[in-house]
């Protein structure tokens, strides 16, 4: 490309489509790969049900987190690797979201989940979405644009693939093709497993954006559009949960039903409402938590705390294993399957709760 453009015209005449020497239209040339159109509608689409199914608010309520995205605009344009770090709840996933919905007119940007890299190749990982071509013949067709970039949900579950290779190809795939960045939220606690392990040993160049809860003025802005969450505002105990976006939501949920706190009420008052009030919905008989599955659950988290388990492998086995023993009662439900859907629902809300309530209460 370089000695056509300098041989082409040496006089700085204009160079134009009609001027590119054959060989160089052929090299970039989609229409040779008949799938590549529809493939990238594929991985597009993909990409669209992962970060659209990402929640960026709070009834409502968008904060922006301006510094943070700031910094990750300026880190992605030089880094390969951007580790987005932080607690459970921090907003990583939602600023992931915030940066497709910003880059999208932008450049290329595609989303693929931790648990879709679980696989033997590459290539497996494109082909079982539906693809044809391989992510080298689809680069082809980006090659000639600066900057491209993939995004990763929950990179802690890449400590719990079967196979890692997919991941290693894909962080060589990007090594070997200029402009791509990969950018992947994660937990904090996986961070120095997947740097030492994963990261390093490939001479990636990453850089790591911490993400933290929100600021006090971010907090004063929400409960300044959200009426009812200003009286927590007062209460020294609630009031530090609620830089937690997602103990945020938590308490909006739960104050939108009627539930009040008083000065003296603490973090204990505070877990007894989110159960009774999100989790197992006791004041709503149609849509509440069947009593079998509710103590089924009750049974799950005396489990975990007596056993101490940090594994969420062997959670998850221990929850699917009491989920298959209980009758999941489907009353005014469209079908089982939604039934199912309400119950791994509230069991999320019930693991996140779980990770600050003392095995004593």
């Amino acid at each position: 490309m370089i000695d056509a453009v300098q041989s082409v015209n040496q006089n700085a005449g204009t160079l134009t489509l009609e001027d590119v020497p054959k060989d160089i239209c052929r090299a970039f040339n989609t229409r040779q790969n008949p799938h590549w159109i529809s493939d990238v509608k594929k991985l597009k689409d993909h990409s669209d049900y992962i970060i659209n199914g990402i929640r960026s608010n709070i009834g409502g309520v968008h904060i922006k987190r301006s510094n943070s995205f700031e910094q990750l605009l300026e880190i992605s344009e030089g880094a390969e690797f951007v580790f987005l770090s932080g607690g459970r709840g921090y907003g990583k996933s939602s600023l992931l979201r915030e940066f497709a919905e910003y880059m999208k007119d932008h450049a290329p940007i595609f989303c693929l989940r931790t648990e879709d890299l679980d696989k033997a190749h590459l290539d497996n990982v494109f082909s079982t979405i539906g693809l044809t071509s391989s992510l080298s013949e689809l680069e082809a067709g980006f090659a000639l644009m600066p900057k491209k970039y993939l995004l990763i949900e929950s990179l802690e579950k890449l400590l719990e693939l079967q196979n890692s290779a997919a991941f290693t190809g894909l962080i060589q795939f990007v090594r070997r093709h200029l402009g791509w960045t990969i950018i992947a939220s994660g937990l904090d606690y996986a961070y120095q497993q997947i740097l030492f392990n994963f990261l390093q040993p490939t001479g990636v160049h990453c850089s790591t954006l911490v993400i933290r809860g929100f600021a006090d003025e971010e907090i004063q802005y929400l409960c300044e559009k959200l009426e009812s969450l200003k009286l927590l505002l007062t209460n020294d105990s609630i009031k530090p949960l609620l830089k937690n976006p997602f103990f945020a939501d938590l308490a909006y949920r739960v104050v939108e039903t009627g539930t009040q706190f008083s000065s003296s009420d603490g973090e204990r008052e505070f877990r007894i409402a989110v159960w009774r009030d999100v989790i197992s919905r006791e004041q709503m008989r149609m849509e509440g938590m069947p009593l079998k599955r509710k103590q089924a659950f009750i049974d799950i988290e005396w489990y975990m705390g007596y056993q101490k388990l940090n594994s969420s492998c062997l959670i998850k086995f221990s929850i699917l294993l009491k989920l298959h023993e209980v009758t999941i009662t489907v009353k005014n439900r469209v079908n089982e399957q939604n039934a199912i859907f309400l119950a791994a629902s509230q069991m999320s809300l019930l693991l996140f709760s779980w990770q600050f309530r003392p095995i004593s209460e």
